[in-house]
């Protein structure tokens, strides 16, 4: 994933790089802009100046919505699992969902035939870097030779943190 794919899609991401207000960026240009008013714009370059008009279309990413009580924003990809089953990064892009009825429309693994999906069967998360997914990985390798012990998971997780847990090079 790109550092721009990501700023579309991850909130905490966008929040720990974009500056204040910001709520568009430009990635030909790899500036932030802030919309003030209808035509209104705002470059950022050390502080906000005036910016010639420019269009939505131009500006080609958007700061993402929000997370609320677990849940992805409509049409943000994410990773998905069914309760009962590990983590496999398999990927959603929620449609729809209707918090009365506890129902969630969604398209699984970039299909775009939307499906019905009770919301508690379900956990999202956003869709993990590659260097997530490998730490992930060597963690659960090592956890297989050591489940019999109490904690394992987060004293390998501690390690690998801590530079200690390496994939060999061969």
């Amino acid at each position: 994933m790109t550092d721009t794919e990501r700023l579309a899609t991850d909130r905490a991401y966008w929040d720990s790089v974009a500056p204040d207000r910001a709520t568009h960026y430009q990635p030909q240009q790899q500036m932030f802009y802030k919309r003030n008013g209808k035509d209104n714009w705002r470059v950022y370059s050390n502080r906000w100046w005036k910016s010639p008009a420019t269009s939505d279309s131009a500006l080609w990413v958007k700061r993402p919505e929000q997370w609320i009580d677990g849940l992805p924003p409509v049409g943000v990809e994410c990773e998905f699992r069914c309760v009962f089953l590990p983590w496999e990064g398999r990927t959603c892009k929620p449609i729809h969902f209707e918090p009365k009825t506890d129902l969630a429309w969604l398209h699984l693994d970039g299909n775009e035939l939307s499906n019905l999906y009770v919301l508690a069967h379900f956990e999202f998360r956003p869709i993990r870097t590659p260097e997530q997914r490998e730490r992930q990985s060597m963690i659960e390798q090592a956890f297989s030779k050591l489940s019999e012990f109490h904690d394992a998971d987060q004293v390998l997780g501690e390690l690998y943190d801590a530079g200690m847990l390496r994939k060999q090079e061969d």
